[in-house]
């Protein structure tokens, strides 16, 4: 088992890499992290829902490329000179960080799972629990029925051995 330290030190780890991971992604030269580009609706369906163009304007011209990994597979963008980051480190660093502090076991698990499961573990024993702490005197607790055996089902150590 684990100490709690261990835990928090992987915690940080895995912080560290999702956060590496926006990065690299924000930073990657494609249409879709290009300032430049916009997607224009085209009012069509399937690949004509919006297009990505280049509107970077020089000499008040706006260049108006199509610029879309549709059309290229990205290779434009790639090779663009003029291509900039549309958020900057900072912005990505907050918008991930305004995840984490959402304290919402919903939002952070469905973008970062395995985050998820480490703060699930680090929480408090009887933080949550599933027995009713003061429990009905008059309440009788349930018996099992006579002839169920609970060891003999598949899931249960004792039918394994």
């Amino acid at each position: 088992m684990k100490t709690r330290g261990q835990i928090e030190q992987q915690l940080k780890q895995v912080i560290y890499r999702h956060l590496q991971k926006r990065l690299r992604a924000n930073f990657k030269q494609t249409p879709q992290t290009c300032r430049h580009n916009q997607v224009l609706d085209l009012g069509g369906n399937g690949t004509l829902a919006g297009v990505g163009v280049c509107c970077f304007t020089e000499d008040g011209i706006p260049r108006g490329v199509v610029c879309d990994t549709r059309a290229d597979d990205g290779a434009r963008a790639r090779d663009c000179i003029i291509w900039e980051e549309a958020r900057s480190k900072a912005d990505v660093k907050a918008e991930f960080q305004a995840v984490l502090d959402s304290g919402n076991p919903g939002i952070i698990a469905a973008q970062f799972p395995d985050v998820a499961a480490l703060l699930w573990v680090l929480e408090e024993p009887g933080a949550l629990t599933l027995e009713d702490p003061d429990p009905d005197p008059g309440q009788e607790e349930m018996e099992m029925p006579v002839g169920w055996d609970w060891g003999n089902w598949p899931w249960s150590k004792r039918a394994k051995a």
